[in-house]
């Protein structure tokens, strides 16, 4: 009915305008919520163990080359950064 006034009025036309891109916009947030759904509910926990032991072999100077300390990444930071890149 709206697109059959928007060939007579003009406000009609702008409404409908603005019903496709808000309806094109919840496309493209579903496809999104579609494809990283999956990610977001992932209820486990990784061991690092290995990774330890690994690290507590390699020399001082392998230590700082390859250096896979977590304890020192910054996780808030790192979320926000990851954010912002989506929000783009």
């Amino acid at each position: 009915m709206l697109a059959f006034l928007g060939s007579f009025v003009p406000w009609a036309r702008r409404k409908s305008a603005t019903l496709r891109a808000r309806r094109s916009a919840l496309d493209r947030l579903a496809h999104w919520a579609n494809i990283y759904s999956p990610y977001s509910d992932v209820l486990c926990r990784y061991r690092s163990d290995r990774m330890w032991k690994v690290f507590d072999g390699l020399s001082e100077d392998d230590r700082k080359t390859f250096d896979f300390d977590l304890r020192d990444l910054d996780f808030h930071s790192w979320r926000g950064y990851g954010a912002s890149r989506l929000q783009r």
